[in-house]
């Protein structure tokens, strides 16, 4: 039996060696494998990263137009402000006209405008015994009255010296003009 225990002793003896190189074999491809699965994680986790960072600069980007655009409207928003306290306080100083500029500028439109004989005058109240002193001979309503200025009504025409209206017709032509004395 010596041949035969040297026939099983030598296929026991190949059989390991090949067990060893199959499993020498298996464990090079498994190294191999998970090589490449870190390779790709690590590609992949790059990749996220780089995605996520260009996201977080979008929206850091993002959050600070939006920054900016509410500063900027808060900025106009104040300046408006601003500007119509001016124009606010420009028809209060107006309305507040001491009665001789007042009647100073009165007696200026009615040279001026030389009203029909029959125009109707609507005064700003508080102003006609002033205006009756100099001016019985107007057609001066005594039932209307206007919060500043006056007004005179002619058959065809209206000459409208209602200060606030004024001011307010005025205010576009000049609030670029007074929005860069104020603001620069």
């Amino acid at each position: 039996m010596s041949n035969l225990d040297n026939i099983i002793s030598k296929l026991t003896e190949n059989a390991k060696e090949e067990a060893a190189k199959i499993a020498e074999k298996s464990k090079n491809t498994c190294s191999e494998i998970i090589s490449k699965k870190v390779e790709e994680a690590t590609s992949i986790k790059t990749q996220i990263l780089n995605e996520a960072n260009k996201d977080a600069e979008r929206i850091l980007e993002r959050a600070e137009s939006d920054a900016r655009l509410k500063s900027r409207d808060k900025v106009l928003k104040a300046k408006e402000e601003v500007l119509d306290r001016v124009f606010d306080k420009t028809k209060e100083l107006l309305r507040d006209l001491d009665d001789e500029k007042y009647l100073e500028f009165f007696k200026k439109i009615i040279n001026e405008v030389e009203p029909e004989k029959d125009a109707e005058i609507i005064l700003q109240k508080g102003r006609l015994e002033l205006i009756k002193k100099d001016f019985s001979n107007l057609n001066i309503n005594e039932e209307k009255y206007l919060n500043s200025g006056f007004i005179i009504k002619e058959e065809n025409r209206i000459y409208n010296y209602n200060f606030d209206e004024m001011v307010d017709y005025q205010r576009t032509d000049f609030e670029s003009e007074l929005a860069k004395e104020l603001f620069g």
